[in-house]
């Protein structure tokens, strides 16, 4: 079986009720091929760091208003992750070491810490479904991001090819079955993502946010004490 036909095996798999003899449009496929070959790059590095520059839609006096910021994301799938963020609404830092997770927030100084133990793809479930932190990025952070891109996926199709930051892209748009829109940009040369789109049609105005990823940095050997939270002076501990 060649690769081609695995990742679109694999694709139709994910979708459900629909066969492995069937076509798919070449569009919808080779989207598929972009998506699947990115998330392959990515498996297959056990530690890695990128940062992302991002603007989201807020609600405040029934209008939208933008708001940026940038993160700068450090991992290593089994042994820990770390987030720092500075933007317009918070400055904050995530913690995992494999063992805990923790959530600082510089201006406040004020921590919050729940047991953990497991991986970098356990903690992107247990932060969304048992804390309500989406982390950056959080297919990344998923052991196939690939299979994290396509898993929901509704509509899918190929946009063409154009540039982020000056390095030429492969560009992919999506729907999924809940609603939520989203599109990707993959580098042509690294297969490495490079810039997320998500709208929400489901909300009025149809919020949107926008990550741009820089910085790729794959396979460097990150110190241990990275993912180690170390309480400030004068920080306090909230429940």
């Amino acid at each position: 079986m060649n690769k081609s036909y695995s990742i679109l095996v694999l694709f139709l798999l994910l979708l459900g009720g629909v066969s492995a003899q069937e076509k798919l449009d070449p569009s919808t496929e080779k989207a598929v091929i972009v998506i699947v070959e990115m998330g392959q790059r990515l498996a297959g590095v056990q530690a890695f760091s990128f940062r992302s520059d991002s603007t989201f839609d807020d609600l405040r006096s029934s209008q939208y208003v933008e708001f940026s910021q940038s993160t700068v994301v450090r991992a290593d799938r089994t042994r820990g992750f770390r987030m720092d963020t500075r933007g317009d609404l918070m400055n904050s830092s995530g913690f995992f070491d494999g063992s805990s997770f923790v959530m600082y927030d510089w201006d406040k100084k004020l921590y919050a810490a729940t047991p953990f133990k497991g991986t970098l793809h356990d903690l992107t479930d247990h932060a969304a479904e048992k804390l309500g932190i989406v982390l950056p990025a959080a297919e990344l952070l998923r052991k196939d991001p690939g299979e994290a891109f396509l898993g929901d996926v509704d509509t899918l199709f190929y946009v063409g090819r154009n540039e982020v930051d000056g390095a030429r892209c492969h560009h992919v748009a999506a729907r999924n079955k809940n609603g939520l829109e989203w599109e990707l940009w993959v580098d042509d040369g690294t297969l490495l993502p490079r810039k997320i789109v998500v709208r929400d049609p489901g909300q009025p105005g149809t919020p949107r946010s926008v990550a741009v990823l820089s910085d790729w940095k794959l396979g460097q050997d990150i110190p241990e004490a990275v993912f180690h939270f170390l309480i400030p002076d004068g920080a306090a501990q909230i429940e």
